[in-house]
């Protein structure tokens, strides 16, 4: 039976799989699955493949090490390097046994945004401070601007197999897209406004909308008392729109810089973008700015304002945890 074991882990070893060796040794492949459980779940892993066996310590050593230096390291990269350096064949049973012996997991690779090294140590202090203060934003707007364009494409569709061209649609070169500012409180969005062109956004343009769109707001939600939270783009730091929002009273509270996966208006950016793929489509120019408008009514509830809202206290620990290195969903 030792001998029988032997060659199932030799061949899981040389990269064949549980079908391969089950024929090879006369088993079906329930078998063959039950003897690598059976005995990886007993004893620690070492491949039977190995011609000096007294090499597996350093071989598996070798493949942690090849994780920890690039942790997008292929199997294939990893076998070669181990043939090379230690003139030893392994398969790839092999390496996904250390691989899940040292807890690595497969992850699919989500990317944040940049945080340049100055700016971490500020995230982290700006943070704590707001924990410390008990912050509970109740009377904060969040805003921004971004650029919202058509876009109706879905990752998967569903289509006949004897159709080969149901999956494939027409896209623009050049799609439509306008520039919009949105805030959002506790007490619920201010007006949309759509700003047009980023080119063609100054800081005049960006101190009319807060007259126009945040101060009406502020006033009808609040009675005035409230701050506004905007990032550290130019249109909102130059010397303009500081003297300008301290002529017309609007209080702004601090902003660390490049921290957008800690200000919820993204999120709610996020949740526009996916409704109008998914749910308004808008096919011209001026569907996409009717159903940009429409979205506040049919979707920025007092209710979705709080819940986005006070999912920054989650992102405060995140960052916190995180050394002030970005951020990006609920389990990172």
């Amino acid at each position: 039976m030792g001998s029988e074991y032997d060659r199932v882990f030799a061949l899981k070893d040389e990269g064949k799989s549980k079908s391969q060796v089950g024929d090879l040794c006369g088993m079906d492949r329930r078998k063959v699955k039950g003897i690598l459980e059976s005995l990886t779940n007993v004893k620690e892993y070492h491949p039977y493949s190995l011609i000096d066996k007294s090499k597996w310590p350093d071989i598996k050593r070798r493949i942690e090490e090849l994780h920890e230096i690039n942790n997008e390291v292929t199997i294939s990269q990893v076998i070669d390097d181990i043939k090379e350096k230690y003139a030893e064949k392994i398969g790839a049973y092999c390496v996904s046994q250390v691989r899940e012996s040292s807890g690595l997991i497969r992850k699919q690779r989500k990317y944040g945004h940049f945080v340049r090294e100055a700016n971490r140590p500020k995230r982290v202090e700006w943070a704590p401070a707001r924990k410390a203060e008990k912050e509970m934003f109740s009377n904060v707007f969040f805003a921004d601007e971004a650029s919202v364009e058509i876009d109706n494409k879905t990752s998967f569709v569903w289509v006949k197999a004897c159709d080969p061209y149901a999956h494939i649609a027409e896209r623009p070169k050049h799609p439509q897209r306008v520039m919009i500012w949105l805030a959002i409180s506790m007490m619920g969005p201010a007006e949309i406004k759509i700003v047009g062109p980023r080119e063609s956004f100054k800081s005049e343009d960006y101190c009319k909308v807060l007259e126009d769109f945040y101060l009406p707001a502020a006033t009808a939600l609040y009675g005035g008392y409230c701050r506004l939270a905007h990032d550290n783009a130019p249109v909102h730091m130059s010397a303009f729109t500081k003297t300008r929002m301290a002529e017309i009273g609007v209080e702004v509270m601090p902003w660390p810089a490049e921290s957008p996966d800690m200000m919820p208006v993204e999120l709610a950016f996020a949740y526009m973008k996916e409704r109008l793929r998914s749910h308004y489509k808008p096919k011209n120019k001026a569907e996409l700015i009717e159903s940009i408008l429409k979205f506040k009514d049919d979707f920025l509830t007092p209710k979705y304002c709080q819940d986005t809202i006070r999912h920054i206290h989650k992102a405060m620990n995140q960052v916190i945890d995180r050394e002030g290195f970005p951020v990006r969903g609920s389990k990172d």
